[in-house]
Order: structure tokens, then C-alpha cells, then sequence
């Protein structure tokens, strides 16, 4: 029992210190949600232009208030209202306390009267807060793009958002940063210059050619938009092992450089054609063009085949006919069935007897066409071959094949 009391004394005021830090956060989340709440019915006054108790409301929630940024919005309201009742003093100061809570206040000039924009600008441009800038010597140094001087540098600027830029004497490197300036306060920047980038371009003739920069290679022309921080080179343009060039190039920053590097043409051995004599009593030879053509073969060969597929066509179209006149119950019918089958029966054997005739004639016209020149010269001893295809009428009708080989 003794050693519990012990234990209970030691933890006693470590009880009661999270009690009480319990205890203030309630009471300070009850304070800030009664702020909260009076700042919005101040807003409901002051638009319904009850400017007095919109006063009221924003003093008491002043009080209540626990974070820089409702407190900031109070301020700010209780300077509108006070510039429209012209109570200008009042007016300012409670601006300038606005922007000491919350450097990042504006008004919209577009809700509220000129004056009160005019008021409040006139109050922030008063406002200062210290910039100090190191780490870069003799740099240009900006802000919001206006430049303010050298680094390093001690200056005082507006409250707010800025943009800084500090910039390199060459213009090739640069520091950039968005900072907040807050009233009658220092802001310390050590601005470590970075290199600025820029695109080489770089075509050779011919192409091909590769690029060195200080023994390390760029690749091979032609080079497009090649990052290179800003700055001069001395580069190596390398065609071949005796082909090589050094170009002096200014990269600017944020820009484009264009190099252009022609080459010597070398000289190149040309191989000359070896002119052929001819005798005065000789001839140039000459090709037969009719030498080796088979031109009537196929036309033979595409006229059997077109015969062959009517006749085909034309034996099935009669006996579907003879078919059909067998099982027509109508006499008419069945006799124009019976007569367009056999007049279709005749032509398809017209067709196929044409067919085998133009068969023939191909295979005789495949072996006699093609023949050189030199077989058919008088001074050849080999009897020359023909062929001749005549149509027989009277007791035999038909076709003679009639043949020399």
C-alpha cells in the first residue's frame, strides 16, 4: 500500500498538468469556434450595411480570436468598415495590424469601395520588411522583376509575396525563389547560382560528323536542340580521321544556337568505262524482238480456256432444261423447255469442238513460235517448221490440222 501512495504522489502533477492542458485546448477550440462564428455574423451586418454592429461583432471576436489568420480577417474588416463610416485613423491601424497578422491580405477591388482599396494599398505599401541576399557576388538581384541592386545586398521591401531572382554578371547562371517578406522583419537568402540552360543546334555537310565537347561526345550531326548550360565552347566536329573541324560557339541562356559546318569535298577516284572499237564493217548486233515470243500461244491457250468455260456453262443450262421439260405438267411449257434445252446442248458442243481445235492449234503455235532468226536464214540446211489450221465443209465437217516439223 505504501509503495502504490508512492507511485500515485510521483504521477499526481503529471495528471493534473494533461488535465489542465486538456482543460485550455476545450476552452480555446470553444473561443475559436465563438470567434469564428461572430466574425461570420459581422460579415451579415456589414453587408446588410449595419456598419455599427458589424463594429461590435468584430471587437468581440477579436478577443475570442487565437490563430494569426482570423485575426487578420478581423482586422481587415474592422478597417472596411471603419473607412466607410470615414473614420480613417481607425482605418489604418487596423489595416496595418491586418497585415502584421497576415502579410498575404488583399482586398478585392471589385466588392468594395475605391477608398477603402486605395486605404489599404496606401497602408501595405508602407509596410517593410528586411531582405537580406548572400552567397553570390556582384549579382544582379530582383524582385517581382524589378531589379533593387547588387549582391550582396540589405534592402527593405514591401510585405508579401515576392518572387527573387538573383542573376550572374554573365547572365549565364541564376537563383530563384518566392519568399514572404513580413513587417519589420529579416528575411536572409544565400542564393547559390545554378547554370542556365540552352539548345545547341549544330548540322554539318556532309552529315554524319561527330560532335566533341572537351573529349566527350555530343552524338552525331545533325544535332537538334542539344542542352547545354549557357555559356562559350570550343567544339571538335569530327568526319573522319583527316576530316575535322574546331567551332567556336556562344550558347545563350534560355535560346537556341545555331552552327552550320561544310567540309572539303575529297578527291574521289572515278572508274572510267572502257570504250568498245568497232570495225567500219561491222555491226552492232541487233535482237529480233519477235525472237523468243510466244504472243499467239496465249492468246490460243486464254481462247481455249474462255471456250471451254462457255460450253461448261452452256451443258449445265440444258440439262437443268431437259430436266425440267420431264416433270412439267404443261405441254407449252414443257416443249420450250424441251426446245431451249437442245438448242443450248448445241451450242455447248460448239464450244467444246472449238475449244479442242483451239487446244490443238496452242500446242503446235507453243513449239514453232520462239524460233531465233538463224533457223529460219536461207543458209540454214534445217527444214522449217509451220503449222496451218483448215475448216472442211461438204460430206465431213470439221477442222485439219496440217503440220511441217
Amino acid at each position: 500500500m505504501i509503495m502504490r501512495a508512492t507511485r500515485f504522489k510521483r504521477r499526481f502533477p503529471f495528471l493534473v498538468a494533461v488535465l489542465c492542458l486538456a482543460a485550455t485546448t476545450a476552452m480555446g477550440n470553444a473561443w475559436a469556434a465563438g470567434a469564428n462564428d461572430r466574425f461570420q455574423q459581422a460579415l451579415k451586418y456589414y453587408q446588410e450595411a449595419d456598419f455599427a454592429k458589424s463594429i461590435a461583432e468584430l471587437e468581440a471576436a477579436r478577443k475570442e480570436a487565437t490563430t494569426s489568420d482570423l485575426l487578420g480577417k478581423i482586422e481587415l474588416y474592422l478597417g472596411i468598415n471603419y473607412t466607410v463610416l470615414s473614420k480613417m485613423e481607425l482605418a489604418e491601424n487596423a489595416f496595418k495590424e491586418a497585415l502584421i497578422h497576415t502579410p498575404t491580405l488583399l482586398v478585392d477591388s471589385r466588392r468594395h469601395k475605391s477608398l477603402v482599396s486605395q486605404t489599404f494599398f496606401t497602408v501595405k505599401a508602407g509596410m517593410k520588411g528586411r531582405l537580406v541576399v548572400v552567397g553570390a557576388n556582384d549579382a544582379a538581384v530582383f524582385v517581382d522583376g524589378k531589379n533593387i541592386g547588387t549582391s550582396p545586398l540589405n534592402e527593405n521591401v514591401s510585405i508579401g509575396i515576392h518572387r527573387l531572382k538573383v542573376l550572374s554578371k554573365d547572365g549565364n547562371s541564376q537563383f530563384t525563389q518566392k519568399l514572404l517578406i513580413q513587417y519589420n522583419e529579416e528575411t536572409k537568402v544565400n542564393a547559390l547560382l545554378t547554370p542556365i540552360k540552352g539548345w545547341l543546334n549544330l548540322n554539318s555537310e556532309p552529315s554524319g560528323a561527330e560532335v566533341f565537347l572537351d573529349g566527350k561526345s555530343l552524338g552525331k550531326t545533325p544535332l537538334k536542340a542539344r542542352a547545354l548550360s549557357a555559356g562559350k565552347y570550343r567544339l571538335l566536329v569530327q568526319l573522319t580521321d583527316t576530316q575535322k573541324k574546331e567551332v567556336n560557339v556562344v550558347i545563350p541562356p534560355l535560346a537556341e544556337a545555331s552552327v552550320d559546318v561544310k567540309f572539303a569535298e575529297q578527291n574521289k577516284v572515278v572508274a572510267k568505262p572502257t570504250p568498245i572499237k568497232i570495225k567500219p564493217n561491222d555491226k552492232p548486233p541487233t535482237k529480233d524482238p519477235a525472237a523468243g515470243s510466244r504472243l499467239w500461244t496465249w492468246v490460243g491457250l486464254g481462247g481455249t480456256v474462255a471456250a471451254a468455260a462457255i460450253g461448261i456453262g452452256l451443258g449445265a443450262a440444258a440439262q437443268s432444261d431437259n430436266s425440267a421439260w420431264k416433270t412439267e405438267a404443261d405441254a407449252t411449257q414443257a416443249q420450250s423447255l424441251r426446245d431451249s434445252g437442245q438448242s443450248k446442248q448445241l451450242g455447248a458442243n460448239i464450244c467444246y469442238g472449238l475449244a479442242g481445235a483451239l487446244a490443238i492449234t496452242t500446242v503446235v503455235l507453243f513449239f514453232v513460235e520462239g524460233r531465233s532468226p538463224a533457223e529460219s536464214s536461207a543458209g540454214n540446211k534445217k527444214p522449217s517448221r509451220s503449222a496451218s489450221v483448215v475448216p472442211l465443209f461438204g460430206e465431213t465437217t470439221g477442222l485439219m490440222l496440217e503440220g511441217r516439223f
